[in-house]
């Protein structure tokens, strides 16, 4: 596990980058980042069919217009 340049954590799995920052659309449509070690990251799941994605920074997901949870 290493450090990203912009302080995200990534972990490198032969030569590529794993991000970890999981992008979430709330049943209400609200955009929400879960960071590692924040309380619902665990239980937190991305379906990239319903538009939630992966980031590898914070600061990529706030420029894609997403929040951090508030827990």
């Amino acid at each position: 596990k290493k450090m990203g340049s912009e302080g995200g954590d990534f972990i490198f799995v032969k030569g590529k980058s794993l991000c970890l920052v999981k992008g979430n659309i709330s049943a209400s449509g609200e955009k929400i980042y879960h960071v590692p070690n924040g309380a619902y990251y665990e239980q937190t799941t991305i379906n990239e069919e319903k538009g939630e994605k992966w980031f590898c920074t914070e600061q990529e997901a706030i420029d894609a217009g997403w929040r951090i949870s508030k827990l």
